[in-house]
């Protein structure tokens, strides 16, 4: 996404006050031009942007620079051998470092105001009274080596992908095509591949 693009879509993203709006667009390194409009956008309290964080210094991205880092959200994702996606990296940590995930930043973002306490046990990490359990290698039918059971994962339960959540292209919130009642908690901007 060009940064002239993200710029005029300005009023869009603010419009309608959302919670939380999701940057998943990695721009670790500043291009003109806008690039002085990027970096007052990403000023936002309710902007959660990404990082890649894989463990390797040579394969991770940065996230944009003045983002601080309790407004960071990995984007690393965990394929099966088969190249299918079923985990859900929600956390994870190093000796120095705690890494959230996208999802879970902006899921944090989103609930801040209902004063639901966020920890992790070595089992589980928890939201007020929801646990979410920690996967292991053994997990029943689904086997993964001790390897693999990294940082804190979940096992997808994929729905309807179907009209779950309302998909806009930016042309249409360029173009004032967007309904207002769009967009009103939770806005992620992410590019199609």
């Amino acid at each position: 996404m060009r940064v002239t693009a993200w710029d005029r879509s300005r009023e869009g993203r603010q419009k309608n006050k959302p919670k939380v709006i999701g940057l998943d667009i990695y721009r670790d390194i500043p291009h003109p031009p806008g690039r002085e409009e990027l970096r007052e956008a990403l000023k936002a309290d309710n902007l959660v942007a990404i990082a890649k964080v894989d463990g390797s210094e040579r394969q991770n991205i940065s996230p944009p620079p003045g983002v601080p880092k309790e407004r960071v959200g990995f984007s690393d994702l965990v394929i099966d051998n088969d190249n299918v996606l079923r985990r859900n990296l929600m956390y994870a940590e190093s000796d120095k470092e705690k890494f959230y995930s996208l999802a879970l930043q902006v899921s944090l973002k989103y609930l801040r105001d209902r004063n639901l306490r966020f920890q992790v046990t070595p089992d589980a990490l928890q939201i007020g009274k929801t646990s979410f359990w920690r996967l292991r290698e053994d997990a029943g039918g689904y086997q993964m080596s001790p390897s693999e059971a990294l940082g804190w994962q979940t096992l997808i339960q994929y729905r309807s992908a179907k009209d779950a959540v309302r998909q806009v292209s930016l042309t249409d919130v360029l173009e004032g095509k967007v309904a207002e009642r769009v967009c009103l908690k939770i806005k992620l901007f992410s590019l199609e591949q």
